[in-house]
């Protein structure tokens, strides 16, 4: 059994993609030989995230 590399990812680095009610995805924008395009970062909520 092989496990197939999903490639293609419309989501660009910074923007948000809401997965669920409730759940939200954020693609970080390191790429490598490790991330491929970047980090998965996911929040949790409703609410607005604070900003810096």
């Amino acid at each position: 059994m092989t496990l197939e590399f999903r490639r293609d990812d419309p989501l660009a680095p910074g923007e948000v993609q809401w997965v669920a009610p409730g759940l939200r995805r954020i693609l970080c924008g390191n790429p490598g030989p490790f991330t491929y395009r970047g980090t998965n970062t996911y929040l949790v909520g409703l609410e607005q995230p604070a900003t810096c």
